[in-house]
């Protein structure tokens, strides 16, 4: 059951996440917020008191229910019940495993580690530490390499192949003093590697960067003298969602990158934890000098950095990342020779955090396997790139356009309304739209205004083709977010030429 309730606590974040988004809309959009906060309520109601949090779903339940005068105040309620379970969890208690069957060994370690540790457990043999790790979770493992039953690097192999056991960080502790033992262990999966005889201050420094460096959201060590905003994983989505946000509103344009230092593992093989921490933190100090007040920065357990920039095109935020390759490459000649590479988006195609962390880890894995050292940028294909979607009524005017448009190199969607074009919006992606203003079911500025809620759609050009010219129209035209507005009659060559000059923008 505490496995469930694990997995149950990890799953509120994202949802805390949206239902804040959702009280910070509610204000601008009452009835969209309130249909998902009420759904959202729904769900955790249901799920709640299952796993074993009955304030969850009596909360939820509340807010599910409440009046529309009621809903803010039951909802801000529900948030605080929820972040504080979240962070009650978070909070568990520190437990050690130490594999070890020397007794003063254990006696010193125990002494030593006590202020770090609300339980520490001790195996002699690695039977007995299989059978401890069945039933109890741990922080941290301390490992002897010679056991009277197996050879400590045998045990690193089966952890490290145990899925419950890939994500616990390891120290090895032996009397072997040559490097290729060392190297081995790093190489197998530790975390670091205890020389015995040891100085136990030693120890307690090693557990503890260790410790800080896999607690989740622990980053303030991290944090050096920049203005640059460093942020725990909860803090990046939130700012990654007020960002969407504010682009819906705006249509300002907003980057995401990941980046990470090339080879990263082979040096951790060769040179041990010490050198990846230092080369980590070096990595840390140039990014932040170079990343504006306005950027903000979170550092993910395997090393990695994602970096939010605010409204910033994507040219732009390809620059920032282009100079702090430049200054890790010079920077790092007389000492540790390193690279970095980065995956780069725009956001405005993105409307989902744990998207655009994979859409960015893409481009990041492809810019190292192309010999790394740079910056990948997140590009339409050729496809997205020529497809066009038409909202038009007048069918023989349709087919002045799309015959025009074909000719010019392009694929295009027709749609004789303006409900049909708002699900043809909903369902593709499409470099360009064009919309007439006079149409059955939804007029041109209506479509435009729901296409603009769109997730993915904030950004993507509209050209408004229309015979109402009049000064109010063309202003409610691009009030409502179009990108241009052409009048019939028109010149079908200009309106490939206006296509082309928004195309070449993107």
């Amino acid at each position: 059951m505490e496995d469930l309730k694990k997995i149950y606590i990890q799953g509120l974040i994202p949802r805390v996440e949206s239902l804040k988004t959702q009280l910070e809309e509610l204000k601008n959009d009452f009835k969209s917020s309130e249909e998902s906060i009420r759904r959202l309520s729904h769900s955790l109601y249901g799920s709640g008191a299952t796993y074993g949090f009955p304030r969850i779903s009596e909360a939820a339940r509340k807010t599910e229910v409440a009046p529309d005068n009621d809903l803010e105040s039951s909802l801000q309620d529900l948030l605080n019940i929820l972040q504080d379970t979240i962070d009650e969890y978070e909070k568990a208690p520190q437990s050690l495993l130490i594999i070890d069957d020397d007794p003063d060994i254990v006696l010193i370690l125990k002494f030593q580690l006590a202020r770090l540790f609300d339980r520490i457990v001790v195996a002699e043999t690695f039977e007995n530490a299989q059978n401890i790790i069945k039933n109890k979770d741990f922080s941290l493992i301390l490992l002897d390499l010679i056991l009277p039953d197996k050879d400590g690097r045998e045990i690193l192999i089966e952890m490290r192949k145990n899925s419950l056991m890939k994500r616990v960080p390891i120290i090895v502790m032996s009397s072997l003093t040559d490097f290729k033992h060392k190297q081995e262990c790093y190489a197998l999966g530790a975390d670091g590697y205890i020389q015995k005889p040891f100085d136990p201050e030693d120890v307690s420094l090693m557990v503890q960067s260790t410790l800080d460096r896999y607690s989740p959201g622990k980053d303030s060590v991290f944090q050096g003298d920049s203005d640059t905003q460093i942020l725990n994983e909860s803090e990046l989505k939130e700012f990654f969602q007020k960002t969407r946000a504010l682009m819906q509103r705006t249509r300002n344009h907003a980057a995401f990158a990941n980046v990470a230092v090339d080879d990263l593992v082979t040096l951790r093989q060769h040179f041990g934890r010490d050198i990846e921490t230092k080369v980590i933190l070096k990595a840390q100090a140039v990014i932040s000098e170079h990343l504006r007040e306005s950027d903000y920065l979170f550092r993910h357990n395997n090393g990695s950095f994602s970096i939010l920039f605010p409204d910033t095109t994507l040219d732009d935020a390809s620059l920032i990342l282009e100079r702090i390759l430049f200054y890790i490459r010079e920077g790092s000649k007389d000492d540790i020779r390193f690279f970095m590479s980065a995956g780069l988006i725009d956001l405005g195609d993105i409307p989902e955090f744990q998207q655009a962390v994979n859409r960015t880890l893409a481009l990041l894995n492809q810019a190292i396997d192309e010999g790394g050292n740079r910056v990948v940028i997140n590009t339409r294909s050729q496809s997205l790139k020529n497809r066009i979607l038409l909202a038009e009524d007048d069918r023989l005017m349709a087919n002045i356009i799309i015959h025009n448009l074909k000719k010019a190199g392009f694929e295009v969607d027709y749609f004789s309304d303006g409900a049909l074009a708002l699900e043809g919006a909903e369902q593709g992606e499409y470099a360009l739209m064009i919309m007439d203003i006079k149409m059955p079911v939804i007029d041109g500025f209506e479509l435009l205004r729901q296409v603009r809620m769109l997730p993915g759609k904030t950004h993507t050009p509209v050209l408004i083709l229309t015979s109402m010219g009049n000064e109010d129209d063309i202003v409610r035209g691009f009030d409502a977010g179009a990108d241009d507005y052409l009048l019939k009659p028109f010149s079908p060559k200009e309106l490939v030429a206006r296509i082309n000059r928004i195309l070449r923008g993107l």
